[in-house]
């Protein structure tokens, strides 16, 4: 029997306005914005 190795989670939040999602995440909770990730200038976050 082989040992399972499991990788730290990544979480992926989806939201819907990004200003609302801000003020929670980095104003209220403190997270902090480490990059974003975006196909194209004109397509969604």
């Amino acid at each position: 029997m082989s040992d399972i190795r499991l990788e730290p989670a990544i979480p992926v939040l989806r939201i819907y306005n990004i200003a609302k999602a801000k003020e929670f995440y980095v104003d209220f909770l403190g997270f902090k914005i480490d990059w974003k990730h975006q196909y194209e200038k004109d397509l969604p976050l």
